[in-house]
C-alpha cells in the first residue's frame, strides 16, 4: 500500500519487531517495506486492527493515522 507514512506506522505499532511479529515476517521483509515505502496489501487488515487496538484511528484506504484515543 503506497502513500502511507511507514515509519510513523512502525513506531505506533511499537517498532520493527512488533511489525515482524504481527505479520510473521523477518527483519529483511521490514527493511524491504521501508526501502519501497509501502506495505503489502495483505498487511493492511492486520496493521489497521493492531493500530486500533493501540487506540489509534486509522484511515484504511491509505493507512493514515488520523487520531489517537486518550484514556
Amino acid at each position: 500500500m503506497k502513500n502511507c507514512d511507514l515509519s510513523t506506522i512502525i513506531t505506533a505499532l511499537g517498532g520493527r519487531q512488533a511489525l515482524q511479529d504481527l505479520l510473521g515476517v523477518g527483519p529483511s521483509a521490514v527493511s524491504n517495506y521501508l526501502a519501497r515505502d509501502e506495505l503489502p496489501q495483505r498487511a493492511v487488515g492486520p496493521v489497521c486492527e493492531a493500530l486500533r487496538a493501540r487506540g489509534f484511528s486509522v484511515d484504511p484506504t491509505c493507512l493514515e493515522i488520523i487520531g489517537q484515543s486518550v484514556p
